[in-house]
């Protein structure tokens, strides 16, 4: 009944998990405290008792005491014969001791009923009565010795005072008070028994409500939780969840939020499904011994294997024999920096792979080790179009630069022969045509190098000639060759600091070229009058060779693009700089090739600076 109860108002109220619980535990403190205040009750109750025994004792043996005190009085008046002669000194020493006995009992029934109090009163008023007139017979007796009838009538009062003192229900008061008294042991006895029943049904009660409450939070919430962690399981087994829990406490809002965390995965899984089932890349998982664990459609497109096939397969199988060593390094280096970091880690690698017919597709991977798992994560993008794209442009490009540098030649030595006179004098406005002409070829037969250049890196044909080099005969050499230019632009060139002393391990050629290329840079981005500074000093092994200008800088936004390709400064105040947009990217691979580091920065009075350093001496 009490378990049904509690369970309407949870519902009712719709409480939270926290008020339930607290309602639980407060019921059994209530009947606690309930039943620990009967208990002072009866404590009480207990300890009055005894109180008023002790009292009733008390007063029980003080009216005995003056019973005792009243019949020595009574035997002044009644126990000698009615005329005997008066004794004043004993009189009044039983009128004395008598009123301490009044005193006493008056002061014991100062709490108690008014009758008991009002007999005392009585009494005493009847005693006192009584003393007067023993006193008045002394009296009577001195003065007349010789006729003591006179003293018969003060006899028969004294006497009658006295005796009705006797006569009073004192011996009843006692009988009661002693009575009550002999009484307080059993009634202590029977508030003992009390007080046992109470405590012997408090531990009932409390053990009552301590198993409902158990069971209400076994059945309530406990099977709460259960439903909760099937649905776990159930998430984990792909299988549908149960109903939302009824509700508002915690468990419910977490059932909730579970609910909508399992949505957002089922969504989440659904969408990976179908971005690894439509992609077109090679998407696999690879346990540690490399071999393939799960595939996607466009591994067997990519392979032209079926999925049954595949799986169980090592990866080194669809891998040519010449590259079987460095795919087979690369996943144990992937896998190796992943235990030395304690962390998951991914890189990428180039390699190629066979189809069922041995044919060979370039493939770039992208590989990830999961430790937790114990597998890696591959994806593989076929680049063989792309690989194609690029040799075909590289073959266009060498066979266009070659076949440029020809008629290129034939031009610059034509323009040169007319410049010379030989074939007749040119009006001005031909020499000016000529000088146009002859400055265009130029940049075309520059543009032409530096392409060859970059394909000579891209494909790893340029080779270096090191050697020791003094950098103040490089320098020297890079000035003489943007001196004309740097005249033309009205800037000025200045070598700075003592260069005698460095000499470099490097090709001086390409070295002079780089310093060239980052001069003829400044040049064009400096304003008229400007100062280009060229500075070199040694830091421990290294040669750092720095080219400053005066211009507007370099914005923020591309200084991390400056060394692309065809990559020219956009900005309103740089338009018609012309260049090829390579030069920076020929300084940024020779550097490079030198086992060096190139950057450029700007400088907070303006202007921007180039830093390359080469290994020194």
């Amino acid at each position: 009944m009490t378990k049904s109860i509690i369970l309407e108002i949870c519902m009712k109220l719709r409480s939270s998990l926290s008020l339930k619980v607290l309602v639980l535990v407060a019921l059994p403190l209530i009947v606690q405290w309930g039943c620990l205040l009967w208990l002072y009750n009866l404590q009480i109750s207990a300890e009055r008792a005894v109180e008023q025994s002790l009292h009733a004792r008390d007063i029980a043996e003080a009216i005995t005491h003056l019973r005792i005190d009243m019949y020595r009085v009574l035997n002044l008046a009644g126990g000698e014969k009615i005329t005997a002669p008066v004794d004043e000194a004993i009189v009044r020493s039983h009128v004395t001791a008598l009123q301490v006995d009044y005193t006493n009992l008056l002061a014991l029934t100062i709490h108690d009923d008014a009758p008991l109090r009002k007999a005392v009163e009585e009494s005493q008023s009847e005693m006192m009565a009584g003393f007067n007139a023993l006193i008045e017979i002394k009296k009577t007796q001195d003065l007349y010795p010789n006729e003591r009838w006179r003293c018969k009538p003060l006899w028969v009062k004294a006497h009658k005072h006295l005796t009705y003192v006797l006569k009073h229900d004192f011996a009843d008061l006692r009988d009661r008070e002693n009575g009550l008294a002999r009484r307080t042991p059993g009634i202590r006895a029977a508030l003992r028994r009390k007080q046992l029943n109470v405590m012997a049904g408090l531990a009932v009660v409390t053990l009552a409500l301590s198993a409902l409450a158990a069971i209400f939070l076994t059945r309530g919430i406990t099977m709460r939780v259960a439903k909760v962690a099937d649905n776990a399981y159930r998430l984990a087994a792909g299988r549908p969840l149960t109903p939302l829990l009824a509700g508002a406490d915690e468990i419910a809002s977490l059932d909730r939020t579970f609910h909508e965390m399992a949505r957002s995965m089922r969504d989440a899984s659904r969408k990976e499904r179908a971005v690894v089932q439509n992609a077109r890349d090679f998407i696999c998982s690879l346990n540690s011994a490399l071999k393939l664990s799960a595939v996607n459609p466009a591994c067997e497109r990519t392979l032209e294997h079926d999925e049954k096939d595949l799986l169980g397969q090592s990866l080194l199988a669809f891998v040519p024999a010449e590259e079987t060593g460095k795919v087979r390094d690369f996943f144990e280096a992937l896998k190796k920096q992943a235990l030395d970091e304690g962390t998951d880690t991914e890189s990428s690698f180039e390699t190629i792979l066979l189809k069922a017919d041995k044919s060979r597709v370039n493939a770039e991977f992208s590989a990830h080790w999961s430790k937790e798992e114990e597998s890696f994560f591959v994806v593989a993008h076929d680049i063989t179009d792309r690989r194609q794209a690029e040799a075909l442009k590289q073959e266009v490009v060498v066979m266009v630069t070659h076949d440029l540098r020809t008629p290129l030649a034939t031009l610059q030595n034509i323009l040169k022969f007319l410049r010379s006179g030989n074939f007749g004098q040119l009006d001005p406005k031909g020499s000016e045509y000529i000088s146009v002409a002859n400055r265009n070829v130029e940049r075309m037969a520059n543009l032409v190098n530096d392409l060859l250049d970059i394909e000579k890196v891209k494909s790893g044909l340029m080779t270096l000639d090191k050697q020791e080099v003094a950098l103040e005969d490089c320098f020297k050499a890079a000035v003489e060759l943007a001196g004309a230019f740097a005249e033309e632009a009205g800037v000025q060139l200045e070598v700075k600091g003592q260069n005698a002393d460095l000499v470099a391990i490097a090709d001086q050629d390409r070295l002079t070229r780089v310093l060239g290329n980052l001069i003829a840079n400044a040049v064009k981005f400096s304003p008229q009058g400007g100062r280009i500074t060229i500075e070199a000093k040694q830091e421990g092994d290294w040669i750092y060779t720095s080219v400053s200008d005066q211009g507007s800088g370099i914005p923020p936004d591309q200084l991390a693009h400056i060394f692309e390709r065809f990559r020219q400064v956009e900005d309103s105040t740089h338009k018609g700089k012309g260049g090829s947009g390579l030069g920076l990217t020929i300084c940024q691979a020779i550097v490079q090739l030198h086992g060096g580091k190139i950057w450029a920065e700007n400088l907070p009075q303006g202007g921007s600076r180039f830093i390359f350093t080469v290994p020194a001496i």
